[in-house]
């Protein structure tokens, strides 16, 4: 097995090795990763052979050897065939290539790996947020001892059957929040998952992403309502550009992502687009 530095020993040998069911996990492990460790270990480079396996089991068995937290949608078949690899490629590739053979796509976020409908993995990170601005733009309205409740970092792992109504509605309280409408999210039954700590706003908008729902937290900041997720979820970002390079940046600017708008001020251009997309358009910026 080949890896970088970074890398993560005894992951997988040529072949697919088959591991048993999945277990009720109800407590985080201390050694899941996440910030710059996650992100160093999603960019180590391995060697695998990978055949006839369930995507359950793969995405399970590459969680326990790496420590990389992945969450699988409710939405996808956890026993269907994710893929046949061979050769070396990042753990990142792994999981993009594993994500596209479900037809469905990944995020990549500061505290765990998600996968599901491409929509969903589009607009987590950008859900996510905008909703710790949301609620940063209520700290001068919240209590104090309620503010640190709601952003504070906490356990974020379910046993399995649970039911994701029931996770929010106990979550909601140690944050210093009232559901209004809990009853919106469908009753269902989960495989259990485990994640790093994590905020309230990154912990509800995993759960509330597989039905299609967001939510908002009222003026006074103490009543959270579950709303439907937007059909374009957006974020408004500003770039700034050298006045010289202005031209040949907009061009490969337009020429990627021809369905975005531009608004510039002199040198500075104000778009309304995914965090994914704002990191796509710093890279171009910085390509020589």
């Amino acid at each position: 097995m080949r890896t970088t530095a970074n890398s993560i020993a005894a992951l997988w040998m040529a072949g697919w090795i088959s591991v048993s069911a999945q277990p009720a996990l109800c407590q985080p492990s201390a050694r899941l990763l996440s910030g710059r460790s996650l992100q160093d270990s999603l960019a180590a480079e391995l060697t695998l052979t990978v055949s006839d396996a369930r995507t359950a089991d793969l995405l399970q068995t590459l969680q326990r050897d790496t420590g990389i937290p992945v969450i699988l949608d409710r939405r996808i078949d956890p026993t269907a065939d994710p893929g046949s690899y061979s050769g070396t490629m990042t753990i990142a590739q792994l999981l993009r290539s594993i994500a596209e053979s479900l037809n469905c796509g990944v995020s990549y976020s500061e505290h765990f790996v998600y996968i599901g409908p491409k929509r969903a993995a589009e607009s987590l990170r950008t859900v996510i947020e905008l909703r710790r601005q949301e609620i940063s733009g209520l700290r001068g309205i919240m209590p104090a001892d309620t503010y640190r409740a709601i952003v504070a970092d906490r356990p974020a792992s379910w046993p399995r059957l649970a039911q994701p109504r029931e996770l929010l509605t106990a979550a909601a309280p140690q944050a210093g929040l009232q559901i209004e409408n809990a009853d919106v999210v469908p009753y269902d039954l989960w495989r259990a998952g485990e994640l790093p700590d994590v905020s309230f706003a990154e912990y509800a908008s995993v759960i509330l992403i597989q039905f299609d729902l967001t939510f908002h937290i009222d003026e006074q900041g103490s009543v959270l309502r579950v709303e439907p997720l937007p059909e374009a979820v957006r974020i408004e970002q500003k770039h700034r550009v050298a006045a010289r390079r202005k031209d040949a940046v907009q061009q490969r600017w337009q020429t990627e992502f021809a369905d975005l708008e531009f608004s510039w001020q002199g040198s500075t251009a104000v778009v309304a687009a995914t965090i994914e997309q704002h990191e796509r358009l710093d890279e171009l910026i910085r390509e020589p």
